[in-house]
């Protein structure tokens, strides 16, 4: 006598089930998208050449043919990453054996900061030499960063260039908050929209 009736609460729960689900696959769907566009948007790493840098000085020094980029595109107090791009001038080669020290002097004309640059592993003369240096701004202002470069045959040479140093703003960046809580009101919003639908299937089941 009770497979009838149990019977026909399987066909309510299976006609109820469904979009309960659906909606439970689009509200997670919609949150996992947009974590990982917050994810995407609050990554700091980038590679070498992919615009993502500020380049600082570009020109001859000495007998050095020299590029100097920054990153981020618009550096701000705490650490701030430095690569030094050196050619030959007469030959227009890559300078795979420089010594290279990044020094940054304050607005008094300070040397505050200096740090040696390194080549990248796995450099040689098919790509651009990247030597890459970090330094930590504990101040804004407008920074002067000096490079100096040492090379058996090439010689010394030296180059400054200026940069600015913003402060650090005081709350994330306004895309980065726009994601969080568009993320965080996709995964409330689709915990409300179950429990909404399980009440109703409850309601439903006892009638």
């Amino acid at each position: 006598m009770l497979d009838e009736p149990h019977r026909h609460g399987r066909r309510s729960l299976a006609r109820l089930t469904p979009p309960a689900l659906s909606g439970a696959a689009v509200a997670g769907l919609l949150a996992v998208a947009l974590l990982a566009a917050l994810l995407t948007s609050t990554n700091l790493a980038s590679a070498h050449g992919q615009g993502t840098t500020l380049l600082v000085y570009r020109g001859v020094a000495g007998d050095f043919y020299v590029e100097l980029e920054v990153q981020p595109v618009r550096p701000i107090v705490g650490s701030v990453h430095i690569s030094v791009i050196p050619h030959e001038t007469a030959t227009s080669r890559p300078v795979l054996d420089a010594a290279i020290t990044v020094y940054a002097f304050d607005e008094d004309g300070e040397p505050v900061y200096k740090a040696p640059a390194l080549l990248t592993p796995g450099s040689d003369e098919t790509s651009p030499p990247y030597y890459d240096a970090n330094i930590t701004f504990r101040s804004p202002g407008d920074w002067v960063l000096r490079v100096q470069l040492e090379h058996e045959s090439i010689g010394p040479a030296s180059l400054d260039a200026p940069l600015r140093i913003g402060r650090q703003p005081l709350l994330p960046g306004v895309e980065g908050t726009m994601v969080f809580v568009l993320a965080t009101g996709a995964i409330v919003g689709g915990v409300i929209y179950l429990w909404v639908r399980s009440r109703r299937v409850r309601r439903s089941a006892e009638r």
